[in-house]
């Protein structure tokens, strides 16, 4: 979703993306004329006012006019329009304008833009440079513990990489639209969720979207976890503004949910913002009563993402208001007998960091958060802690595939249905999140993902002894030989079409499989370049299955990953030898489906 104040892409992160502002020194710009610093003050001028107004898409088309017009940039002008990026979950051109600020700028970059470009690297898979930058960001934020940490957090960063949940099955519902799907909350035998309303006259300035609104939905299918046609929830609910994440009491009578802070207009604090604010409303007579904001809720903090234990006697909430430890922090208020609140209470630092914990969900003993300040793949992951008469555990990240390189949150789950769903960013989704149905896969679906390949007479006896194998990251890919492409060319060698023929060969004895092509280069050359040259050579390598007779719907994408996902040491600046570059050249066909549902 890409709405920002509390993620980094929808409402769901209002509380925390601006609330801290990322200094570096400043450095004067210097231009070719006297015309172009005229130019590049006034629109620096106009880029600083809808940066601060939060409308990051419109400021960042300003801030690259403006970074082309200086022939020396100023640190804080690249930062900001990598900000403008980030805060949309754009990581890619996050990525780009974060190391441009470090290559230029590194002595001087703060913590906190290094911890926005760890992420920016993670939200691209560059997880070598990603630890390198974390073991800068320690040493900037506690030089003494900088070594103790960089070790147990490479560990721990190692592990997740590896690890992979292949017993659970992931589904992309059909609900899903090319704007946001977020948020799921059990409803009875339906579900809420937040979505952009594509008919909504108002527009949202952070990322150029419509406003959000509550929706609701039936389980149709309940293997798959797809939902019916949805509609919008109640018009005493929704508004011209955001409302999302919601929470039930047991009889389904009161809900709970976030807004934007307005009556007839917008409500802004001390610091000039529209905070969240949590909201109450009541079931009578098959009609919402009007929303009543909860007596904690101030106009100076924002309060959020709301849910409600089990016998609904505890809302567990995210807010950034006095006596949080970081950006955002989940608290916990008990709802007493005569309806009234406790003071809210701080989970404490098991739970809570310096950066962002949202989205709270409580099963029994159990409760699931997503986080940014744990460690994980990238942007937010998913976490489950156990509550003891001892306090939380320390919280367990939840592995691929629920988890991935971008957002990951807002999870709900049935335990003893073993399945769920959740909200999440990652590539290959719909649009900008969707919502994820999880379960455990059946015996059936297990057992075709073992069955031996059958391989035409024309493919070596090799392939057939193993046609699949894990790459780096875990995930299921074809077995093949290198594929090589001429130099600075995207052709397709006569090697290339032998290692293409097997890749025929495997979707021929799986007629249900689908696959995903990723194109990769060596470090050598400029970013830009490596990437679209990758690009070339993902959409020659579809263009000749497709040629052969592969159905094009069984390519789910072609996607070039530039120099962005080395496997070894040899990035930018790192003396290595032709075969070791040599390495990184390669293409995958990733499995997204081997079986017949």
């Amino acid at each position: 979703m890409k709405i920002n104040l509390l993620k980094y892409g929808n409402i769901a992160i209002f509380l925390g993306c601006f609330l801290f502002s990322s200094l570096i020194m400043a450095q004067q710009p210097t231009f070719k004329d006297k015309a172009d610093k005229k130019l590049y003050q006034r629109v620096l001028e106009e880029a600083n006012l809808m940066y601060k107004r939060l409308k990051y898409v419109d400021a960042a088309k300003k801030y690259e006019e403006a970074v082309s017009l200086s022939t020396a940039n100023d640190p804080k002008v690249i930062g900001k329009l990598a900000d403008c990026y980030y805060y949309n979950s754009e990581m890619k051109e996050a990525h780009k304008w974060y190391e441009k600020m470090y290559v230029e700028h590194k002595d001087n970059m703060s913590s906190a833009y290094l911890f926005k470009y760890m992420h920016a690297l993670k939200g691209n898979n560059r997880y070598s440079k990603a630890k390198k930058i974390d073991a800068e960001y320690l040493e900037k934020i506690d030089e003494e513990r900088a070594q103790k940490m960089e070790k147990k957090n490479n560990e721990a960063l190692d592990s997740l990489i590896a690890a992979r949940n292949n017993l659970i099955r992931i589904i992309n519902i059909k609900t899903n639209t090319g704007l946001s799907e977020f948020g799921p909350m059990y409803y009875g035998d339906k579900i809420v969720y937040s979505a952009n309303d594509k008919y909504g006259k108002k527009i949202y300035s952070w990322d150029g979207n419509p406003f959000l609104d509550l929706y609701v939905a039936d389980i149709k299918d309940k293997k798959n976890g797809h939902l019916g046609e949805p509609k919008k929830f109640s018009d005493k609910v929704n508004t011209e503004y955001h409302e999302a994440d919601v929470t039930f009491t047991n009889d389904g009578k009161t809900m709970y949910f976030t807004r934007n802070n307005h009556k007839k207009k917008e409500r802004r604090g001390k610091d000039g913002i529209n905070h969240l604010m949590i909201l109450k409303t009541t079931l009578k007579d098959g009609a919402w009563s009007k929303p009543e904001i909860l007596p904690f809720v101030t106009d100076e903090y924002s309060y959020g993402h709301p849910v409600l234990s089990k016998d609904n006697s505890k809302m567990y909430f995210v807010s950034n208001m006095p006596g949080s430890i970081g950006q955002t922090d989940i608290f916990v208020v008990d709802i007493l007998a005569n309806g009234s609140f406790s003071a809210p209470k701080n989970l404490g630092d098991k739970i809570n960091t310096t950066k962002k914990e949202m989205f709270p969900y409580v099963v029994g003993d159990k409760l699931y958060f997503a986080s940014d300040g744990h460690i994980g793949l990238g942007g937010l992951d998913l976490f489950e802690s156990t509550l003891s008469t001892d306090g939380y555990s320390e919280p367990v990240n939840l592995q691929r595939p629920i988890n991935s390189n971008m957002d990951d949150f807002a999870m709900i789950i049935k335990p003893k249905e073993n399945n769920g769903y959740f909200s999440s960013n990652r590539i290959g989704g719909r649009g900008n999140d969707d919502i994820y149905f999880f379960r455990n896969k059946t015996q059936e679906e297990l057992d075709a993902e073992n069955q031996t390949v059958v391989v035409i007479d024309t493919i070596p006896e090799s392939f057939a002894e193993r046609e699949t194998v894990k790459n780096k990251d875990s995930l299921e890919v074809i077995n093949l030989n290198r594929i090589l492409f001429p130099f600075d060319k995207a052709t397709i060698t006569a090697q290339a079409k032998t290692e293409l023929t097997k890749v025929l060969a495997f979707m021929q004895s799986y007629p249900d499989a689908i696959i995903e092509i990723r194109s990769h280069t060596d470090s050598r050359g400029p970013v830009d370049y490596n990437q679209k040259l990758s690009q070339r050579r993902a959409d020659s390598t579809k263009k000749y299955l497709i040629s052969n007779g592969l159905d094009v719907t069984r390519i789910k994408g072609a996607v070039g990953y530039g120099e962005s996902d080395l496997l070894n040491k040899c990035s930018d600046g790192v003396r290595c030898t032709r075969e070791e570059h040599h390495i990184n050249r390669r293409s995958e066909f990733v499995v997204i489906k081997k079986f017949k549902e």
